[in-house]
């Protein structure tokens, strides 16, 4: 702690916590974060007398946005009782990534509880590495209640073996030199540096290396590595921290959380393994059901992006969604998917998986294995425009936030 911080503390410390707690309180709810951030006596202030407000934090779930195959707009699903705010992404929108409300993608940083946007400049090039076949991608890290402040991490990854740089065919087969440069190529490469855009400073730094012992590389379990590519993975936060899961060949839904307890052997920790081959679909019931947005569709119409039926679906519920004994399906209702199971994410506050199977969209309950209908996923007109093409290409959890610099 450089001495002016400190007595800076001191001075707040001849403050009664109440005569504090009084001025904090007229400070705005982006400044107040940033007070938070000053010192541990401050934090504990802001934290204990709850002076930041919970509702401008990304503390409940809204719904998902999904990206379709042949479709320029995102659709959004929105969960019972949540506030249908016109949560849209901009055409053509390439999602890399997403934390506590930010959604970056190969633009910038954009808010879409706000409709702000940060164009980023370009990272500087990848150093020591042939740029043939590696390729960078951004990775967002963003917590209002630290820092109204955001941060890219620029990784850089092996491209798959079938693709180079700007997805120009390159079999290794056909190509003896590509495949021999990428199974010489040491993963991660040591040293390792990694640039890093910082919203506070406004542009690229090089901060992080492996030889600084900075960061650690963490494996993902022997059973995904084992995958080669073969599986789609997800990665996600939850309930108990970060969660990795995917669905076997046998439609096993298996799923690791990470266990950082042991400082001296951080690894991962299988938690459930879930046989989804004997789950059911149902025909849903009206009252609680998830809406989509269907934005494409009333575009199109000259509308404003919403389907006005699931705006008055959505203000008919006042409640939130329960997620504990709702739309539970049983055995009885069976209606088997035929194309098996996705994954679309986790619950980033409960021990929930959300899944579609021909676009029936699900909620996996992992404690207590119930199984929750969500509606359909199949936006209006969508087989007009994608026929036998039509798919879900992501689809990632949304948590507004109203706070930070966007």
């Amino acid at each position: 702690m450089g001495r002016q911080q400190q007595q800076e503390e001191d001075m707040s410390a001849l403050l009664p916590d109440d005569v504090l707690a009084a001025v904090l309180r007229r400070v705005a709810p982006q400044g107040l974060a940033a007070c938070r951030c000053a010192c541990r006596s401050w934090r504990a202030l802001i934290d204990g007398r709850r002076l930041l407000r919970a509702d401008l934090l990304p503390h409940s779930l809204a719904g998902f946005f999904l990206c379709y195959n042949e479709l320029d707009l995102p659709e959004f699903l929105a969960r019972p009782g949540a506030d249908l705010a016109g949560y849209t992404l901009p055409r053509a929108t390439v999602v890399q990534d997403h934390c506590n409300g930010l959604v970056l993608d190969w633009h910038g940083v954009l808010n879409p509880a706000t409709g702000r946007r940060a164009y980023l400049p370009d990272p500087p090039p990848l150093p020591a590495l042939p740029e043939e076949y590696f390729i960078e991608y951004g990775h967002l890290a963003f917590d209002p209640a630290e820092s109204p402040h955001y941060q890219v991490f620029s990784v850089p990854s092996v491209l798959p073996a079938a693709f180079g740089r700007g997805m120009v065919a390159a079999d290794p087969a056909a190509d003896p030199a590509v495949h021999a440069a990428v199974s010489r190529s040491e993963w991660p490469p040591s040293p390792l540096v990694l640039s890093v855009f910082s919203s506070r400073t406004g542009r690229w730094e090089e901060r992080i290396s492996l030889l600084e012992d900075t960061y650690r590389v963490i494996k993902p379990p022997k059973e995904i590595e084992a995958l080669r590519g073969q599986s789609l993975v997800t990665l996600g936060r939850s309930q108990k921290g970060v969660y990795i899961a995917f669905i076997d060949s046998k439609r096993h839904l298996c799923v690791w959380t990470f266990d950082d307890d042991a400082r001296d052997k951080m690894d991962w920790k299988q938690r459930y393994r879930c046989d989804l081959s004997g789950l059911a679909l149902a025909t849903p019931r009206r009252y609680g059901r998830w809406i989509l947005q269907n934005a494409n569709n009333s575009r199109d119409e000259g509308g404003n992006g919403n389907d006005d039926e699931g705006v008055l679906a959505l203000a008919g519920q006042e409640t939130e969604w329960d997620s504990d004994d709702e739309d539970i399906l049983g055995t009885e209702d069976a209606i088997q998917g035929r194309y098996g199971f996705t994954i679309l994410g986790f619950h980033p506050y409960k021990e929930i998986v959300f899944l579609h199977t021909s676009f029936r969209g699900l909620a996996y309950h992992l404690k207590s294995s119930k199984l929750e209908d969500l509606d359909d996923l199949y936006p209006k007109n969508y087989n007009d425009v994608a026929g036998f093409c039509a798919r879900i290409e992501n689809a990632f959890p949304y948590t507004p936030c109203w706070m930070g610099e966007l």
